[in-house]
C-alpha cells in the first residue's frame, strides 16, 4: 500500500492541471485517513517511543490515571542495554513522568492491587508484592533454587486476598492460585491439562480466562475460580493451528479482548464473555502480545514488536 500511495503522489505533483492536482490531493487524503484507520486501529497512540529498548506487561491502575510495566532504558551512548537498566516503570496514562519503582532482575508481568497501593511481579523463581513506591518488598512464592522462567502473570483478585499466576515447576505450564501471603496455594489444572498460560481475573472474581492447548490448538478458555466447569470461547479449526491468546476482561466483565493470527498476523480482537461477535480491533504489522483495559472500558493497553524493539500502546475500544 505504501508504494501505490506513493506513486500516486508522484503523479499528482507532476500534474500542471491545478484543478486535476488539488482533486488528486484530496483523493490522497482522504486515502491515507482510511489506510490509517484500518491499519493501525482507532486511536493508536505510542506511549514510550523507545527506539531499542524493550518496554513490555503494561497495566492499568485501577483508577486509570497509571500504567506500570516493564522497561529497559536504554542509557548507553553504544546504545546496547544493560541489566542495570531493567525495571519496573510507573508512567501516567498518556505516557508522561515515567518514574523506576523497583529493579529486579528478571522481572516479569508486574499488575496493580485492586486499591492501587501494591504490584505484584514474578520472577525466575519466585512472586512477589511491593508498594507502589518500591517499598515494602514481599515474597509470595520464593523458590531457592531454580532452572528456567518458573513463575508469571501474576494479578490480585478483585477483592485483594489471592493472587491467580502460572508456573512450570511441574514440568508444564499451569494454573494456580494463592492467599496473597503465600498460603492456601491450590492449582486450578488439571493433571490431563496441557500447556495453560495467562490467567486473568473477571471483573467479579467469579470466573478466569485463560489460554490453554487443551483440544489441540491455542484456545481461549474460562472456568470458574476453582478451576472448575471449563469452557472454550474460541474455536478454530484444528487443521489451522490459529493461536489465540493473552485474554483479558473488560471492567464490565461483558468482554474479552485477547491476541490472535487467524489473520495471517498478531492482531487485536475482542469478543463477548461467551464467545460470540469477535471483532478485529487492529490491523498493523504490530506483533502485539499482552492486554489491559483501562478501568472505564474505553482503551486497552498493550506491549507490542517492531523493528525497533517493543514499546507500550493504547488503542481504542469502539
Amino acid at each position: 500500500m505504501r508504494h501505490s500511495l506513493q506513486d500516486r503522489w508522484l503523479k499528482c505533483t507532476s500534474r500542471s492541471e491545478g484543478s486535476v492536482t488539488k482533486r488528486l490531493i484530496v483523493e490522497l487524503v482522504v486515502l491515507v485517513l482510511i489506510v490509517a484507520s484500518c491499519a493501525s486501529g482507532n486511536g493508536l497512540v505510542n506511549l514510550t517511543r523507545n527506539p531499542r529498548a524493550e518496554d513490555r506487561w503494561p497495566s492499568w491502575s485501577p483508577d486509570g490515571s497509571k500504567i506500570v510495566c516493564l522497561s529497559s532504558i536504554v542509557s548507553r551512548p553504544d546504545g546496547i542495554s544493560t541489566e542495570t537498566d531493567y525495571g519496573i516503570y510507573v508512567m501516567d496514562a498518556d505516557g508522561k513522568n515515567r518514574t523506576k519503582v523497583i529493579d529486579p532482575l528478571g522481572a516479569r508481568s508486574p499488575s496493580w492491587s485492586p486499591d492501587g497501593k501494591r504490584i505484584v511481579y514474578a520472577v525466575v523463581a519466585g512472586i512477589f508484592a511491593v508498594d507502589a513506591d518500591g517499598t515494602n518488598l514481599t515474597p509470595v512464592i520464593y523458590l531457592d533454587s531454580v532452572f528456567g522462567p518458573l513463575f508469571d502473570w501474576p494479578s490480585y483478585s478483585p477483592d485483594g486476598t489471592k493472587i491467580l499466576f502460572a508456573s512450570q515447576r511441574e514440568g508444564k505450564w499451569q494454573i494456580y492460585v494463592v492467599n496473597v501471603d503465600g498460603r492456601n496455594e491450590t492449582r486450578l489444572s488439571p493433571d490431563e491439562a496441557k500447556e495453560e498460560y495467562r490467567p486473568s481475573w473477571s471483573p467479579d472474581g467469579t470466573r478466569i480466562a485463560f489460554d490453554s492447548y487443551r483440544d489441540g490448538n491455542r484456545e481461549i478458555y474460562v472456568m470458574n475460580a476453582d478451576g472448575s466447569n471449563p469452557m472454550r470461547l474460541t474455536k478454530d479449526p484444528p487443521c489451522q493451528r490459529y493461536v489465540d491468546c493473552s485474554p483479558a476482561w473488560s471492567p464490565d466483565g461483558s468482554r474479552v479482548a485477547f491476541v490472535s493470527d487467524r489473520d495471517g498476523q498478531p492482531d487485536i480482537y475482542v469478543m463477548n464473555a461467551d464467545g460470540s461477535n469477535v471483532t478485529r480491533l487492529t490491523d498493523n504489522s504490530l506483533y502485539e502480545i499482552s492486554l489491559s483495559w483501562s478501568p472505564d472500558g474505553t482503551k486497552i493497553a498493550f506491549d507490542a514488536e517492531d523493528h525497533d524493539g517493543s514499546n507500550i500502546y493504547v488503542v481504542d475500544v469502539p
